[in-house]
């Protein structure tokens, strides 16, 4: 990866890869780095850290279509007492382990929820045009209608409690959106309510308003569910970016710290900061998890997770003042 038509030559390849592909990536000899190549690192869940040219240890294990940070990714400096890049994992279904295909999941579902929509819409769409294809709605039809309206019903919990979640001052668009939708569920309740109140005789429709009423709550509700998605893949992706980068970030530190046999007082403030960064980078990702009911993201990854940063904090206590140096870190994020 030295010269740059390699850089390239690779990004390309990489690019090309779908997610059935494993990647992996080891070096001891000359890297360098160019913008492509790095995207391409991103693209499967590498950091897209710029490491400059040089001999170093570096070892990868991405998949394609990831997000930034969440493939496994070791690197260390030029130094000659520098460890070795490794990294232990095994594939279990396809997945090699430690890699964070999880932290998709509230994404994943947020894209399956739009596709769920979208799919039900045409179903339940297809019924409505026949039964309005003239101005009588029949008895039988209307217990069609009064079915697909019930789900409409049903359905509106779950949907404003997924707005509200997202419903800040973060995003302004969701208030919009789930207003319209609002609006939507609302018109069409006014509307159909008195149609269905007898279900055992026929009442008259005017076929295009009947049409529209459908039409204008199926097109506010997707609307509201595509930005929810969007919102959710750019929140966990930057979420996994923050918090990869300040794992890095501290092993790199704890390998420069306990290469000697003494920590000064300095290096135990500025090892006790990036093990503060980690965990507050860390409270999003589990927050979201949990307030999601994504107890346990398979395979266990987030109880895995919070126990891995446990015992991390309990060895490093020993070295460090946490409770200080969390103020510290906080103190240098006001002022950043």
């Amino acid at each position: 990866m030295f010269l740059a038509p390699d850089r390239d030559a690779l990004a390309t390849k990489l690019n090309s890869l779908d997610d059935t592909a494993i990647v992996t990536l080891t070096s001891y000899g000359s890297i360098g780095w160019n913008q492509n190549l790095l995207n391409a690192m991103i693209r499967c869940g590498g950091t897209g850290t710029d490491t400059g040219i040089g001999r170093f240890p570096f070892a990868f294990v991405g998949i394609p279509k990831l997000f930034k940070g969440t493939a496994l990714e070791v690197f260390y400096d030029t130094g000659k007492k520098a460890p070795y890049a490794d990294i232990n994992t095994k594939i279990v279904d396809g997945t090699p382990q430690g890699i964070a295909v999880g932290t998709t999941l509230i994404s994943a579902e947020a894209t399956l929820a739009v596709q769920m929509a979208k799919a039900n819409r045409d179903i339940v769409m297809v019924d409505i045009t026949k039964v309005a294809s003239n101005t009588t709605v029949t008895s039988k039809e209307k217990k069609t209608v009064k079915s697909y309206w019930d789900a409409i019903v049903s359905e509106k919990n779950s949907v404003e409690t997924q707005a509200n979640y997202w419903n800040t001052s973060t995003y302004p668009s969701v208030a919009t959106l789930l207003s319209n939708y609002q609006t939507a569920y609302s018109n069409l309740s006014s509307y159909i309510s008195p149609i269905l109140v007898d279900l055992n005789s026929s009442s008259t429709i005017v076929s295009a308003t009947f049409i529209n009423y459908f039409t204008l709550y199926y097109t506010n509700k997707i609307a509201l569910l595509e930005e929810l998605m969007v919102i959710a893949r750019d929140y966990i992706g930057e979420s996994v970016s923050g918090l990869a980068e300040a794992i890095i970030a501290l092993g790199l530190r704890i390998n420069s710290v306990f290469s000697s046999f003494t920590i000064s007082v300095s290096d135990s403030i500025i090892l006790g900061t990036d093990l503060a960064l980690v965990i507050e980078e860390s409270k999003p990702l589990i927050d979201l998890a949990t307030k999601l009911g994504l107890t346990d993201i398979s395979p266990n990854e987030k109880t895995n997770f919070q126990d891995a940063l446990n015992s991390l904090q309990t060895e490093l206590n020993n070295w460090i003042n946490l409770s200080h140096c969390m103020i510290v870190y906080k103190l240098r994020k006001q002022h950043s």
